[in-house]
């Protein structure tokens, strides 16, 4: 089993609606190269793509207006109904957020890693963990599971 820092799992796992977990991985290397290494990417995009926040506004509607009459006692009642304006909420975001990971991920593929999505592991699977000071060559097989210290790289053979 291979503890991935609470760092990476800050900045590189993803937990997907089918339950596969995607990381940095090159085989041979420590997780501390590993968090080192995304480390000083995340920086270098810092630097070189600052923070950019920008003011958004939702688009606005109006609801249409309904008028229903009815009839009582030989009287003629009507309910009007809508016209309200819905939207118009004013958000912020990072306009640089998509670059900025963009040299993130240029930065740890120079430094040779890959982007991987590896499934969950199954209970079965999670039982078979080894510990290893260098990632191992991922296999078929390959899977991740938590735990209490974080994410565990499994390659049951």
């Amino acid at each position: 089993m291979v503890r991935l820092s609470s760092i990476l799992i800050a900045s590189c796992l993803v937990l997907s609606a089918c339950g596969s977990v995607s990381l940095w991985y090159k085989a041979g290397t420590s997780q501390a190269k590993i968090d080192s290494d995304l480390v000083n990417c995340r920086v270098r995009a810092v630097q070189s793509v600052p923070v950019n926040t920008q003011v958004g506004v939702t688009p606005t509607y109006v609801t249409p207006v309904e008028t229903t009459c009815y009839t009582v006692d030989n009287k003629m009642q009507c309910t009007t109904t809508g016209g309200q304006v819905r939207g118009g909420n004013t958000y912020t975001y990072d306009a640089n957020d998509g670059l900025r990971k963009d040299v993130i991920t240029q930065c740890m593929q120079k430094l040779g890693y890959q982007s991987i999505s590896l499934p969950s592991c199954s209970p079965a699977q999670a039982k078979l963990a080894k510990t290893y000071k260098l990632l191992p060559e991922i296999s078929a097989n390959t899977c991740v599971t938590k735990a209490s210290t974080g994410w565990l790289l499994v390659n049951p053979e």
